[in-house]
């Protein structure tokens, strides 16, 4: 959804630009900043759930922060107890 924003923004950015002279290099500047801002943002929000794990837990035996989903600690080797 942002990035359609993002990009109604430059296109009527754009258009400001090359209609009005002077005021719309101002202004048409700026909308199209806002547009490639919005474009960036939906971007590093789609990277953020990538890299960033749903839940976290900490292991019993190190006390180290691993993912959620996790059977074994990566820091120590601990197995957790299977949940079924």
């Amino acid at each position: 959804m942002l990035k359609f924003l993002g990009l109604a923004l430059i296109v009527f950015g754009a258009v400001l630009i090359f209609s009005i002279p002077l005021l719309g290099w101002a202004f048409g500047g700026l909308i199209v900043f806002i547009g490639i801002g919005l474009i960036s943002l939906s971007w590093m929000r789609g990277i953020i759930k990538t890299v960033v794990p749903k839940s976290i837990q900490t292991c019993p035996a190190c006390k180290a922060p691993i993912p959620g989903d996790a059977s074994v600690c990566m820091h120590c080797g601990h197995r957790f107890a299977a949940t079924a």
